[in-house]
């Protein structure tokens, strides 16, 4: 009788520690993931960099991968956000600098921010379109009407806007000597122009506008949040470039002055993830008319810091440029919402 052919050595530590040679308790000598060969000492793979221990994690582990290790182990997150609301620009100077390790990179943040923001405005205007639905034709909110037809559910639908109700200023979101976009408190929407794409969108608008009340909030909410990020992310290298326009001229006395696209669009995404903030807040917390306006006071007051720190500059020539930056950036942010708004009625 012959002796038995002698176990591998993996395989034999495995019984010796473990009693179960399929369930070893050190690293295996291949990676899981990408077979390749490791040391038991490596705590990853050093060919693929998936991790060489693969028991299930714990509860607490499982939060913690989870949250992501910025949250949960270094606090890189809470770092971020101190330093986005405290101290204007500092996230941008330290990207330039290179000092990026401790915190949130400025595409994630911006990212994260922006998804948070809509899902709070939604949250708000839902609250909104349901306030607004159960108005009557009396509110003092809503505007004249043409006459409207009974809808298959028994709610009022609302008929196309009279041709004077377009000339009024209520709602405008967009004018133009030839071109216009509004609404009025009855989700109405109103195109008005020679543009040659607004008679082949008359027939949509005008099917649109005979919804219910309801049924529009719905259909508005649900479009404009579904390509709403894109709006954001469009809007985001927009500032970039305006930003980089503003400061093209070269300024002896601030040669250290960020030039490059990738660092303005840095400074963009900086600034959009403190508004980003800041729209959350105010959406969600009742707070009065005098206080939202404090806190928009606040918000103009961070971006002139925020380019003061990182561009560098006195304060009437940052106020100069700020200035150009919110006209170029309004008339921008308009043409958004009036295509938000367009799209949310044409594409349904």
């Amino acid at each position: 009788m012959t002796d038995a052919a002698p176990l591998p050595a993996d395989l034999a530590a495995g019984t010796a520690t473990s009693g179960n040679p399929q369930l070893p308790a050190v690293a295996p000598p291949h990676c899981h993931n990408c077979a390749g060969a490791i040391d038991r000492a490596d705590a990853f793979c050093r060919h693929c960099g998936q991790e060489t221990r693969i028991a299930l994690p714990t509860a607490r582990q499982f939060m913690r991968e989870a949250a992501g290790r910025y949250v949960a182990i270094d606090g890189r997150l809470w770092r971020t956000m101190r330093a986005l609301m405290l101290h204007p620009g500092l996230l941008t100077r330290e990207y330039i600098a290179g000092r990026r390790r401790h915190y949130v990179r400025p595409g994630r943040l911006f990212l994260v921010l922006s998804i948070v923001a809509f899902a709070a405005i939604r949250i708000a205007t839902h609250a909104d379109f349901a306030a607004l639905d159960r108005m009557t034709i009396d509110d003092k909110s809503a505007v004249p009407l043409a006459p409207a037809a009974k809808g298959a559910a028994g709610d009022r639908a609302v008929a196309s806007p009279k041709s004077g109700d377009a000339d009024h200023d209520d709602g405008v979101i967009l004018r133009s000597d030839n071109f216009g976009v509004s609404m009025d408190p009855e989700f109405n929407l109103i195109v008005k122009g020679d543009a040659p794409a607004v008679p082949l969108l008359r027939e949509r608008i005008d099917r649109f506008n005979r919804l219910p009340r309801s049924a529009k909030g719905e259909q508005l909410m649900a479009n404009v949040f579904r390509y709403g990020p894109y709006a954001a992310i469009v809007l985001l290298p927009a500032f970039a470039m305006m930003l980089m326009l503003v400061y093209a001229l070269r300024s002896p006395r601030h040669r250290d002055r960020p030039r490059r696209f990738a660092a303005h669009l840095v400074f963009a995404a900086h600034n959009h993830a403190f508004l980003f903030v800041l729209t959350i807040v105010v959406v969600l917390l009742p707070f009065p008319g005098w206080v939202k306006s404090l806190i928009y006071v606040a918000a103009a007051a961070y971006l002139l810091q925020s380019m003061r720190v990182v561009y560098g500059g006195g304060w009437m020539p940052t106020l100069v440029r700020a200035f150009v930056l919110f006209v170029a950036y309004t008339v921008l942010f308009a043409i958004v919402v009036a295509g938000l708004l367009v799209a949310a009625v044409v594409l349904q």
